[in-house]
């Protein structure tokens, strides 16, 4: 599975308290870094994680940098996919699995589907084109598209909350569905690094007032 080159956490009791269920017979020493586990084939570029408060695990979606004589064009996936656009770490088992929605569970644990990467610019800005969400193989699903900071957990709703490339999508972990909680609000992406914070001056606000 194309995950992270290598995954370390610091203070890993912490984390493991925080998950509401007895650890796995890991043996971490406290307040150290420790490598749980190594990737052969290395990060998924330009993709971000967020602990999920509450489920005890960290969840994972973005990528970009699938590059074809058609340049990021979404119609024409990405099939040489070893995992699925969702991953999690739970850090009681010490790896990470696939998280797909529940009515295609089992279907998707024989035969994956294929990424559908956002189209996006070729050097001439920073900023992506904005992503779809669209039915595909049965499915709900936004385009794959940059993340960086553009992530924060809706721990009162129980979603991931992304704001990429101008739209805003919200993921829901206990149902694992994708909705759009822009409003029908489509802002410029907004440039590399610049974080999704409560903050007025880190970033323009992706989620309109109600």
């Amino acid at each position: 599975m194309r995950r992270r080159t290598g995954l370390i956490f610091a203070l890993f009791s912490l984390v493991i308290a925080s998950c509401g269920k007895p650890p796995v017979s890991l043996d971490i020493p406290d307040n150290t870094w420790t490598m749980i586990v190594q990737d052969e084939q290395g990060a998924r570029r330009n993709s971000s994680f967020r602990y999920v408060d509450g489920q005890g695990y960290f969840l994972l979606w973005g990528f970009m940098g699938f590059v074809t004589e058609f340049y990021g064009n979404p119609e024409i996936p990405y099939e040489d996919n070893s995992e699925y656009d969702i991953v999690v770490f739970d850090p009681r088992l010490g790896r990470w699995e696939n998280q797909f929605p529940f009515e295609k569970e089992e279907e998707y644990s024989r035969e994956l589907p294929p990424m559908h990467l956002c189209g996006y610019y070729q050097g001439i800005t920073t900023g992506s084109r904005r992503p779809q969400l669209k039915m595909r193989q049965g499915v709900l699903r936004p385009d794959l598209n940059m993340v960086f900071d553009h992530v924060a957990y809706d721990s009162k709703r129980s979603r991931m909350v992304y704001f990429t490339g101008g739209r805003t999508f919200a993921y829901d972990v206990k149902k694992r569905a994708w909705s759009d909680i822009g409003h029908g609000a489509a802002p410029p992406p907004v440039r590399h690094r610049s974080p999704l914070t409560p903050r007025p001056l880190s970033c323009i606000s992706p989620i309109p007032p109600s």
